[in-house]
């Protein structure tokens, strides 16, 4: 069975630049098969620095350019953080050649990218991003031995991949999220969701985390998925009289939704993922529609106040080599997964893909000083379902104006809720 995305504002997991307006986000969903569509596989090269013992090559695979989803954050990520260390001695002396291949959020193109992995021998995928064909892109990089690590698990399918490392969960979110509840005193808490069968998922996930968080669940308020106007949601949510919600929405709808709460004179809580929260479009709806959201995310946001040093450096990095590019948690999920893979990589003699996956499973203190705890690639998640999950733990920001984010003193950990969660047919 393919799986539907796991995306949407609904996932975490990406940001995304919608191109066909509220009807066309959730991409898994309503993902189109784009036969007759050529892929996109770019070398993106710079030149190999003197002295540099060879060149490896990794490859990004995302959707770049789709009429149904873009995210071009994932690859501009990337790119920057290739071309800060290509100008900073490569990958511990070898100089880096980065592979872009669009998947443009298809299935048969999702297939085309992880072959082309396995064909053309990158050492790793990173950045990537695969949900509407999870079980055949598992597949070929499992028999093919390519490992990826992702800045955002796509589906639940791709949680037991052998050859998955997730960095920022699609089910890691949603327990943070219900969890993160707990932690703001909310009673009682709902979700505002789309219509479609992975947001329904989404819901019962998040409500599993509210449960450990001591919130009570009531009534989730759907909405089509092609709402353009949310003032019968929120005249809805208003009558549940929940103190909490967390929208599973388009990240297109975000904007009418907070304006539909704005003149309802609402006072509810919301809580969402940062990856999928347009922090962009805050500007135009300003504090009064955004103001004391609560974001969770395995990251110190770009977009607080943080003075981590890793933090100020993909700043000025992405200004330096990608400008004008969105600075948002989809980009610098990208960027953190390319200083991983340069991290565990430390010390490899074997520069093949079989290299880095065996160096990456023996990798027992991951942290690339993004305020994310630190990962164990040697531990599994004692769910067996979940074995690819490493990202247990999330930081709590809190929304003070527009795009600005205050960090707080706020880790969970969501280890006891991810074991409660019972995976469906619709993700495994």
């Amino acid at each position: 069975m393919k799986d539907v995305s796991s995306s949407g504002g609904m996932r975490p997991s990406t940001r995304r630049r919608f191109r066909t307006g509220r009807s066309a986000g959730l991409a898994g969903a309503l993902a189109l098969s784009l036969t007759g569509v050529g892929l996109v596989g770019v070398n993106v090269t710079s030149a190999t620095p003197a002295g540099a013992a060879s060149t490896v090559p990794i490859m990004v695979s995302a959707s770049l350019d789709s009429p149904v989803v873009s995210n071009p954050p994932m690859f501009q990520g990337v790119e920057a953080a290739v071309s800060y260390l290509n100008a900073n001695g490569g990958l511990h002396g070898h100089h880096i050649r980065l592979i872009k291949c669009d998947n443009k959020n298809t299935p048969n193109l999702e297939v085309a990218c992880a072959r082309q992995a396995v064909s053309t021998k990158v050492i790793a995928l990173v950045g990537s991003n695969f949900e509407t064909n999870p079980t055949g892109v598992k597949a070929i990089l499992g028999k093919g031995g390519v490992p990826n690590i992702a800045p955002v698990g796509g589906t639940p399918t791709l949680a037991d991949a052998p050859t998955d490392f997730d960095i920022w969960s699609f089910l890691g979110t949603r327990a943070s999220i219900g969890q993160a509840m707990g932690t703001r005193t909310c009673k009682t808490g709902t979700g505002v969701a789309v219509n479609v069968p992975i947001a329904n998922l989404s819901v019962d996930y998040v409500k599993v985390g509210m449960k450990t968080g001591g919130v009570k669940p009531v009534t989730t308020v759907e909405v089509p998925i092609s709402a353009t106007g949310y003032a019968p949601a929120i005249e809805q949510l208003t009558s549940l009289k929940a103190t909490c919600v967390f929208p599973v929405i388009v990240e297109t709808q975000y904007l009418p939704y907070f304006q539909a709460l704005q003149s309802a004179g609402s006072k509810v809580r919301n809580f969402v993922p940062s990856v999928g929260f347009p922090t962009e479009a805050l500007k135009t709806i300003g504090a009064a529609g955004s103001k004391n959201t609560v974001e969770t995310s395995t990251y110190l946001t770009p977009l607080a106040n943080s003075s981590t040093p890793q933090v100020r450096l993909f700043m000025k990095e992405m200004k330096k080599y990608q400008p004008g590019a969105h600075t948002d948690g989809e980009s610098e999920n990208s960027w953190v997964s390319v200083m991983t893979l340069n991290q565990v990589t430390k010390g490899l003699t074997k520069w093949t893909a079989a290299g880095v996956l065996n160096a990456i499973r023996h990798a027992s203190h991951v942290n690339v000083g993004f305020g994310v705890p630190t990962l164990n690639f040697t531990k599994k998640n004692p769910t067996p379902k979940l074995s690819a999950i490493y990202d247990t733990k999330y930081h709590i920001h809190i929304v003070k104006s527009g795009t600005q984010f205050s960090d707080t003193n706020t880790i969970l950990t969501v280890e006891s809720t991810l074991k409660k969660m019972t995976l469906t047919a619709t993700g495994k």
